[in-house]
């Protein structure tokens, strides 16, 4: 179990396929987050690394719960 543990099939769904998936998030992101930079998203079978540069703590979790809350991320 890792810090941050979301449930894979709940939440809303941004997006149709796998391969889509990681470029969709990273939109999403810069739609629903201020004070993101360099912001790359990597999507391994569901699981979610996000890599960047956050303003503050704050943003840094609300992009780890936004992701959380996506359809399909564990």
């Amino acid at each position: 179990m890792g810090l941050f543990d979301f449930v894979k099939d709940v939440g809303r769904q941004i997006f149709d396929t796998d391969a889509e998936a990681a470029d969709t998030i990273k939109s999403h992101l810069k739609v629903k987050t201020h004070g993101l930079s360099n912001l790359e998203v990597e999507l391994d079978d569901g699981t979610v690394t996000l890599c960047g540069d956050c303003s503050n703590q704050a943003v840094r979790e609300q992009a780890i719960l936004i992701t959380g809350n996506i359809q399909g991320m564990e």
